[in-house]
């Protein structure tokens, strides 16, 4: 899908996520009328995987980054790396506990689900709210 290049205002900025398993990170953008996934590349994953193998805890690789909490401009370059999400393609948005990393789960109709993997459990309120202010007529939780 391409893209103008174009300044979009995001409500909040959830991030890192991961997806495929932990081989892409993400940044969501929560806007109004969409959702914007911007990859941010592998190193978290990396990061992480060395912190496993020295027995620490990985999530630690994630942090909890309330930067990215608050409003944020995101200037939109079209690029087809980006996940974008319109409103009206959303089916539900759901976060769901699970006993490894939570997951926020994005549906659009007619098709299979994004899942994004919250690498730090303790930031999955901070997704929750976010979610759940920002889009209540789609949102759900499971296991909660």
């Amino acid at each position: 899908m391409n893209v103008a290049v174009r300044e979009v205002v995001a409500d909040y900025c959830l991030g890192p996520v991961f997806s495929n398993g932990g081989l892409k990170n993400w940044r969501l953008y929560l806007c109004q009328e969409e959702i914007i996934g911007v990859p941010i590349g592998i190193w978290l994953s990396i990061k992480a995987g060395l912190l496993a193998g020295l027995h620490l805890d990985p999530s630690g690789a994630y942090g909890n980054h309330p930067e990215n909490d608050d409003t944020s401009l995101l200037t939109d370059t079209g690029s087809n790396e980006w996940r974008r999400y319109p409103l009206s393609t959303i089916e539900y948005l759901m976060v769901k506990r699970v006993p490894t990393a939570n997951e926020i789960i994005i549906k659009r109709h007619g098709v299979e689900p994004d899942i994004y993997g919250i690498g730090n459990r303790g930031y999955t309120d901070i997704c929750r709210s976010a979610l759940s202010n920002t889009y209540r007529a789609k949102y759900q939780e499971t296991g909660f």
